[in-house]
C-alpha cells in the first residue's frame, strides 16, 4: 500500500555525539535524542480502525502526537548556547523535523531566571553579580543583555530549558516521548479516526470513548509531571548561533 508521504517511515538515524565549541568555557558534548518513525503506532491504529488506509492512519497519528505533545507543554529539551563577547542575539537549534515551542527558564553563569511570556524581558543576576535581562522571541531567537549592553566574557555557558514540537510534515519523532506516551497518543489518534464522517470505520461512540481515555491519560501524566517537579529539558541538544 502506498503512502501520501513516501518518507514517513524513513529509517531513523542512530544517536550522534556533537561537540559545542565555547569561546568562554570548555568544550561541551551532548548526545542527541533518538528518533524513529510512527510504524508501530500506525499499525496499531489500523488494527483498531479496520479499513483505515495506512496513509490516513499515519496522518492522524502524526496530528495526534503533535496535539498530545502540546497538551504536555511540548517535548522537553535543554540547550547549551555559545556565549560570545558583544553578541546579544542567539538562536536555539532544533532538528529539521522539530520546531522550538517554549522557553521555560535560562541559566546564565549558573543562575536561573524563569521566563513569563514570549517577547517579555526577564531580569537575571549572573554568577559574577552583574544584572541584566533576556527575552525569547519565537520561533527561535534568544536575546541576552546586561543592562541593555551585550553579554560580555568571561561568562559561563548559557543553558536554556524549554520544549519542542514535531513539525507538521515530520517523519521522525522523539523515541522516548513516543514510548512514554504511546497509549495516550494512540487514544487520541483513534478518537480522531473514528470521528471522520462517512467512512467504513466511522464510530462516534468509540470516538467519544477514546477521547475520554486520552483526557484521563493527560491528567495522570500532568499529575506525575507536577509530582516530579514539572522539570523539562532532561535531554540536551546544541545551541546554534547565527551572526
Amino acid at each position: 500500500m502506498m503512502f501520501d508521504r513516501p518518507n514517513l517511515f524513513c529509517d531513523a538515524p542512530a544517536p550522534r555525539e556533537r561537540a559545542c565549541p565555547m569561546s568562554c568555557v570548555d568544550t561541551v558534548t551532548h548526545i542527541e535524542p533518538e528518533y524513529e518513525p510512527l510504524t508501530d503506532l500506525v499499525a496499531n491504529a489500523q488494527y483498531e480502525a479496520q479499513g483505515a488506509p495506512a496513509n490516513v492512519a499515519a496522518d492522524y497519528m502524526r496530528e495526534a502526537l503533535i496535539d498530545h505533545a502540546k497538551s504536555m507543554g511540548g517535548i522537553a529539551r535543554r540547550w547549551v548556547v555559545q556565549a560570545q563577547m558583544s553578541v546579544t542575539d542567539y538562536y536555539l537549534h532544533a532538528p529539521e523535523h522539530e520546531r522550538v515551542y517554549r522557553v521555560l527558564r535560562v541559566w546564565i553563569d549558573g543562575m536561573a531566571a524563569s521566563h513569563p511570556a514570549p517577547g517579555v524581558p526577564t531580569t537575571f543576576i549572573g554568577g559574577d553579580g552583574a544584572q541584566g535581562e533576556y527575552r525569547f522571541n519565537p520561533p527561535d531567537q534568544l536575546v541576552v543583555q546586561q543592562w541593555r549592553e551585550p553579554l560580555v566574557c568571561p561568562a559561563n555557558r548559557l543553558e536554556v530549558e524549554g520544549s519542542v514540537l514535531p513539525s507538521e510534515d515530520a517523519c521522525l519523532f522523539d523515541r522516548q516521548f513516543m514510548v512514554e506516551h504511546a497509549r495516550a497518543i494512540r487514544y487520541l489518534c483513534l478518537s480522531k479516526l473514528f470521528r471522520i464522517p462517512g467512512r467504513r470505520w466511522t464510530n462516534l461512540v468509540l470516538s467519544a470513548k477514546y477521547e475520554q481515555l486520552h483526557r484521563s491519560e493527560v491528567g495522570q501524566a500532568n499529575e506525575t509531571k507536577w509530582i516530579n517537579g514539572g522539570g523539562a529539558g532532561q535531554r540536551s541538544v546544541l545551541g546554534n548561533r547565527r551572526l
